[in-house]
């Protein structure tokens, strides 16, 4: 008896188009960006995506006052882009 619910997915397509999961992190121990309070973090899913003027890498710092108010909620409304405050 199949006790699968109609709308779950099927654990072999599943397993056939397995997610990678990307981390990135800044650390002070960092030999590349380097992050201080007020810089903005961006993190892209699908880097050399161009949005906002600008060709996004995986990662990338960006110092206070970079971005105007309005090309922040332009790129949080971006779903492949990660913006980040740092405090």
């Amino acid at each position: 008896m199949d006790t699968k619910k109609p709308d779950q997915p099927d654990d072999k397509a599943e397993g056939a188009k397995q997610r990678t999961r990307r981390i990135a992190f800044i650390s002070a121990a960092s030999k590349g960006e380097k992050a201080v309070a007020g810089d903005t973090i961006i993190v892209c899913r699908q880097p050399g995506l161009r949005r906002g003027g600008l060709v996004h890498p995986a990662v990338a710092v960006y110092p206070d006052g970079h971005f105007t108010s309005d090309q922040i909620k332009s790129l949080t409304a971006e779903p492949l882009l990660e913006v980040l405050g740092v405090l």
